[in-house]
């Protein structure tokens, strides 16, 4: 196992497929101690960066407001960047910032695409936070490639894969169901080992989001009906599968959504249930992972009257796109937004539905004869874009670089 110095911590290579510059851990930390590992730094593929190339010159001054400028030779050696991140939450930046001055002054290697165009030298004077709403920022900075003394560009490092789009998934055979909708589908369907059987109602599309960097193609539930309760006219997709009994085990739920309404106060996402799904009292369990007044959301039921909710802390906008992902590690309970922990909660409940046939919802409460929650919430619908991927381990125990595209093998 090879590591490299990405960020302020010694991680594996094969955690962002980094080139693994040290052998061994020890090797990488005493190269730290010492002061002479350069840090590999990798934004969220949601930052923008915009290039701007400008030609090395000489000013001389000629007096009375005069100067010669002359230009050296023909070819943009002085490369900037414009950084920009999408709008962080204040929860979210702290603990950024404190990682990023660190690197003001410094050289390190980036990518303006975390590894499709080479990772090489780069500099940082200062970050800079900016207050965009009452709780929200944003954090922008300028990146000035390395030029060494003899007028030779820093050397490339080659051989890292993007981190946005990996070639391969180590941990693929965990993965239960993988709902990422390829260029030219017509049908959504699951492509994880698993092949699970997917059933459409009411003509969800599959449509790219052609306005947010990485552009690829999504599972659309447009808004048919004001009544999110309306299972004749809203779309969601129905699996009917026990491979999401999880019992007491390690599972990821994670996905990239884009919320175009929230004028309701939940919206369902991915509810494991039983059959028949009348309504709440009806004696059955459901575990329902949900946006309830836009923060991430637990809602469960193990008896009629024994209910529980697990609200996270940040509340989502509409018409902006995240990586959310509810994650359960030795008993742990963990919410992620765009790969920065929200809170975490000990969560030991058995999710172990004791119907042989358990139906899985997407997109609203569940499929019977009357919406699960009726009459007591009417809100049931995911409104907006989504990609989806469920594993059966614990994929994220810390804060992470959310993958834009996941890997299909």
């Amino acid at each position: 196992m090879a590591y490299d110095y990405v960020g302020s911590a010694c991680t594996l290579s094969s955690v962002y497929n980094t080139p693994g510059a040290y052998a061994t851990l020890s090797d990488c930390q005493n190269a730290v101690s010492a002061g002479t590992a350069t840090p590999i730094l990798i934004l969220n593929p949601l930052w923008n960066a915009s290039k701007k190339g400008t030609l090395p010159l000489s000013i001389t001054k000629l007096g009375d407001a005069y100067q010669q400028i002359v230009f050296q030779g023909k070819d943009q050696i002085e490369e900037e960047w414009n950084i920009t991140s999408p709008i962080l939450f204040g929860t979210q930046v702290e603990d950024l910032m404190s990682e990023l001055r660190s690197l003001a002054g410094s050289a390190f290697l980036w990518s303006p695409n975390n590894g499709i165009i080479p990772y090489r030298l780069f500099s940082c004077n200062s970050w800079r936070q900016t207050r965009i709403g009452i709780s929200t920022y944003q954090i922008s900075a300028k990146f000035t490639l390395i030029v060494l003394g003899s007028g030779q560009l820093a050397p490339a490092i080659t051989g890292i894969a993007s981190s946005s789009s990996t070639s391969s998934d180590p941990n693929f055979s965990n993965v239960i169901l993988l709902i990422q909708p390829q260029s030219g589908d017509t049908a959504i369907k699951d492509y994880s080992s698993s092949n699970q059987s997917i059933t459409s109602a009411n003509n969800p599309a599959i449509a790219p989001l052609v306005f947010v960097p990485g552009s690829k193609e999504y599972v659309y539930f447009n808004k048919n009906s004001s009544d999110f309760s309306n299972t004749s006219s809203n779309p969601y997709l129905l699996i009917s599968s026990t491979a999401f009994n999880f019992g007491t085990g390690d599972f990821t739920i994670e996905g990239w959504v884009f919320l175009t309404d929230m004028s309701d106060a939940t919206q369902n996402f991915f509810v494991i249930n039983l059959t028949p799904f009348i309504n709440q009292n009806d004696g059955n369990q459901f575990y329902n992972f949900n946006f309830s007044n836009g923060k991430m959301n637990m809602y469960i039921q193990l008896s009629p009257g024994d209910e529980i909710s697990y609200p996270g802390n940040t509340a989502l906008s509409i018409n902006q796109l995240y990586h959310v992902a509810w994650v359960r590690q030795s008993g742990v309970m963990r919410y992620y937004i765009n790969g920065i922990l929200d809170t975490s909660f000990a969560f030991t409940i058995n999710i172990n539905p004791a119907d042989s046939h358990p139906q899985i919802a997407i997109g609203h409460g569940g499929p019977g004869g009357a919406p699960l929650y009726a009459p007591i919430l009417s809100a049931q619908y995911f409104p907006g874009y989504f990609t989806l991927r469920i594993s059966n381990i614990a994929r994220y125990t810390s804060s992470f670089i959310a993958q834009l595209n996941w890997p299909i093998q």
